[in-house]
């Protein structure tokens, strides 16, 4: 049976795809009853977002909490809470808190505020978890190689520039105190936490709505999605990982209900020179653009945050790395290999894929595949 698919509009720019990419959709068989939903949308953070409540007393903790949940008090809510971490972690902001780290000499310190020092304390510790392949601290690589500018010629970095800006990517140059609530350098490091902050923002709203009395939503900006409960035709929600070739068709269908999936692919922002691909994702051990043959690493978790760093990490570190460290760290991970690079593995091909890509799944991640009917 074909399912129906809502598939919203992705709005992409060069800075977004810094992070991660997911195609979603609410794929679902048709139910007799579909329960009526509440729905919002705008930008944040140089993308998309959309929330999807379903509006339902039967749906919400209590019929108090349904009756004060409208369109202007959860949106109103919802604009404040966006503006709280723009303020803290928008590179854009010049007066946000990481701006003004970014500008603080080395050997200093500066006071943090909450979000700002969750994101941080999440980002080091699966900066350790993943052996340095989720690196925040890789922006002026990232510059360097020409994705923060549009339309400017190609000139590439020596070996020298590269060896020159790693030294400004090494993690023991920042200390957090929680306690003390500061983040210090050591040397004249860039924060970037596009990797991680669109994630982390996705779970804050998640938390919003939960302190709201909502119990069946979905929550997605710019492709980083966590859901709750059910969709309004009263199954869990079904979310489509796209196919990494630019088609937006798509490679397979997962089935969630109280867990985050954020994907992580080489083919859209990207340049070519001298009839060579050069990906916007940054190997942070070599400081040159990743170059293998994983094309997109998709990862389900309790929170978006983690989904969405640790779909950075995995692809960063190629294949045989990644499905090491997602055994030992027992993730739930989808890896999609373009069948014409050299590989190790024996996965089969999907036949009906003309551009003969293959999949790999971690032992965590089966459960979440949706049943094909």
């Amino acid at each position: 049976m074909a399912c129906l698919l809502e598939v919203s509009s992705l709005r992409y720019t060069r800075r977004l795809l810094l992070a991660t990419l997911l195609l979603f959709s609410a794929c679902d068989f048709l139910p007799s009853e579909q329960l009526p939903v509440m729905e919002f949308s705008g930008s944040t953070m140089g993308t998309y977002y959309r929330v999807v409540v379903i509006d339902n007393t039967d749906h919400f903790t209590t019929a108090l909490a349904h009756s004060l949940f409208t369109q202007t008090s959860f949106q109103k809510a919802l604009d404040s809470l966006l503006d709280r971490i723009l303020s803290s972690m928008s590179t854009y902001q010049v007066d946000s808190e990481i701006s003004r780290f970014n500008r603080l000499q080395s050997s200093s310190c500066q006071t943090i505020l909450p979000d700002f020092a969750k994101v941080v304390s999440l980002a080091l510790t699966i900066s350790q978890q993943s052996e340095g392949y989720f690196n925040p601290l890789l922006n002026p690589l990232t510059t360097r190689w020409g994705f923060d500018s549009q339309d400017l010629p190609v000139i590439l970095p020596s070996s020298d520039e590269i060896a020159q800006l790693l030294e400004l990517t090494t993690l023991d140059a920042l200390s957090i105190d929680l306690e003390g609530k500061k983040l210090c350098k050591s040397k004249p490091v860039q924060l970037d936490l596009s990797a991680i902050a669109k994630g982390y923002t996705v779970d804050e709203i998640s938390r919003l709505l939960i302190q709201m009395g909502a119990n069946d939503f979905l929550v997605d900006i710019g492709g980083e999605v966590r859901v709750l409960g059910n969709n309004a035709r009263q199954q869990s929600w079904r979310l489509a990982i796209e196919t990494p070739d630019g088609s937006s068709s798509i490679q397979e269908v997962v089935q969630l209900s109280g867990h985050a999936i954020a994907t992580s692919g080489d083919y859209r922002n990207y340049f070519t020179h001298d009839g060579r691909h050069y990906s916007h994702l940054i190997d942070p051990k070599t400081g040159s653009p990743i170059n293998h043959s994983v094309a997109s690493v998709s990862v389900i978790a309790d929170t978006t945050a983690r989904a969405d760093a640790w779909a950075t990490a995995l692809i960063a570190m190629g294949e045989l790395n990644a499905k090491r460290i997602a055994g030992s760290e027992e993730l739930a991970v989808m890896m999609i290999f373009r069948e014409n690079e050299v590989s190790t593995s024996t996965e089969s091909v999907d036949g009906a894929n003309p551009n003969r890509f293959r999949t790999w799944t971690s032992e965590a991640f089966k459960p979440f595949i949706a049943i094909k009917d």
